[in-house]
């Protein structure tokens, strides 16, 4: 004769998702479970473990369809290897192999695809979510997806850096990303700009007289692209009334135009520097 052995109505309960080394994250939507077995006709209820410690009821008596996706992961469950899923109906139940639950993946915020940083800008304002708020992370700046330049080897990860200025040396252009790395957590942002310092005129200003035949006037301004030309124009209004230069250095000043001794009386003047365009 064999051994005695069991005929039943239904096959044991077996847990088969999460499996070995699968990793949930802290504040993840409706993570799958998955089973196998168990009397039909009657209820289960899934448990979430930790260890030996039965930490969070995952569902209670719920149909024994096995599968459930209608749960959240906790965004302040703590982080850990050595979780298990139960699936119990009346005396019986099985367990999950163990499996982890992690940081939230990153996601950058700032900056975004309309971002344009420029030339000499500070603090320019670097924003995220996600990642272990325990733990420091490394912030890098690439472009055309390598390496370019280190942000900040080592800071909070409070989901904000704002303590880092363009510096001139990178070049003009696009395809610049942000990338944040904390251990095997890893994004990257958006491409974004980096581009010349905005052209701000300080002379002539609103408090400024020119007259009729005044030689060599002073125009001063700041900003650009310091390896690019730039023209110079009278406007009185928005018509055009003469060009004082059309191609000058960008060295933020020029003294050599004369205003002609016919040039109408107006209040309405605006000298126009122009560069790229």
């Amino acid at each position: 004769f064999s051994d005695y052995f069991h005929i039943s109505s239904s096959l044991p309960l077996e847990v088969t998702q999460p499996t070995a080394g699968e990793a949930w994250h802290q504040d993840q939507q409706d993570v799958t479970i998955t089973w196998n077995g168990g009397s039909l006709s009657q209820t289960v209820s899934l448990y979430l473990y930790q260890g030996t410690l039965q930490v969070a009821t995952i569902a209670s008596d719920i149909p024994n369809n096995g599968s459930h996706v209608t749960w959240d992961v906790p965004a302040d469950q703590l982080l850990g290897p050595d979780y298990r899923v139960q699936v119990a109906q009346g005396a019986e139940d099985n367990f999950s192999e163990f499996f982890q639950i992690t940081p939230p993946p990153f996601h950058i915020m700032q900056p975004t695809n309309a971002s344009v940083w420029r030339h000499g800008q500070e603090n320019v304002l670097i924003t995220w979510t996600g990642g272990d708020p325990t733990q420091a992370l490394l912030i890098n700046l690439l472009r055309n997806g390598s390496f370019e330049v280190t942000i900040v080897s080592s800071t909070a990860n409070d989901g904000e850096y704002s303590i880092w200025d363009v510096n001139y040396g990178l070049s003009i252009g696009d395809s610049y990303q942000v990338q944040i790395i904390q251990g095997s957590l890893v994004d990257t942002s958006e491409e974004f700009t980096i581009a010349s310092p905005l052209l701000v005129i300080s002379q002539p200003d609103d408090g400024t007289i020119w007259l009729p035949g005044q030689a060599n006037v002073p125009i001063t301004w700041a900003g650009g692209g310091t390896s690019q030309y730039l023209s110079l124009a009278l406007f009185n209004g928005s018509t055009l009334v003469e060009t004082i230069v059309a191609s000058a250095y960008n060295s933020g000043s020029y003294g050599s135009w004369d205003v002609p001794s016919d040039m109408p009386y107006s209040v309405s003047y605006r000298v126009r520097v122009l560069q790229g365009e």
